[in-house]
């Protein structure tokens, strides 16, 4: 520990995933997931979810497939407008959309000129996602060290994306 901040150095990615999943667990998170109430931040998340495939699909130049993932975002938003969110799987979706809840603060927190802000919303994402890691039982760390050397051994704008 570090006597001035009180803050712990040095931990692993696996001891930052178990405290963020014992402190969510100690906090009533996750025997408050899987309510009805999730749904709704579940069906954003499919909305955002066929967004992202659509600038994915314009990052490698697939119009076809981008015109059809925004077509998956307008069912998805017309659900959620009619309130048609019966028989949605919720845990992960509700987790997912979490994680973009603090993206959303963190852009805002940069267009205020807080980068105290963007840094603690980024916190707060890392966290979000090391519970959800520990929820789904994924070695996160493992992924980590797997997926950077995958990306360090990959061509410059691999894939022929655009960005």
């Amino acid at each position: 520990m570090n006597e001035t901040s009180n803050v712990e150095t040095g931990l692993t990615i696996g001891e930052i995933c178990k405290r963020a999943y014992d402190t969510a667990e100690a906090k009533g998170f996750h025997e408050a997931q899987g309510k009805d109430g999730h749904k709704f931040p579940t069906f954003v998340m499919m909305t955002v979810e066929a967004l992202g495939r659509a600038v994915e699909a314009d990052r490698q130049g697939d119009e076809p497939r981008k015109r059809v993932m925004l077509e998956h975002a307008d069912c998805a938003v017309g659900k959620l407008l009619e309130g048609d969110m019966d028989g949605t799987p919720v845990l992960f979706g509700t987790q997912a959309m979490l994680m973009v809840t603090e993206i959303v603060e963190a852009v805002g927190g940069y267009h205020a000129g807080d980068m105290a802000n963007v840094a603690e919303e980024f916190a707060d994402l890392i966290i979000r996602l090391a519970d959800t890691a520990l929820q789904f039982d994924l070695d996160l760390e493992a992924a980590i060290l797997a997926k950077l050397a995958q990306n360090e051994g990959r061509p410059h704008l691999h894939g022929g994306k655009k960005y």
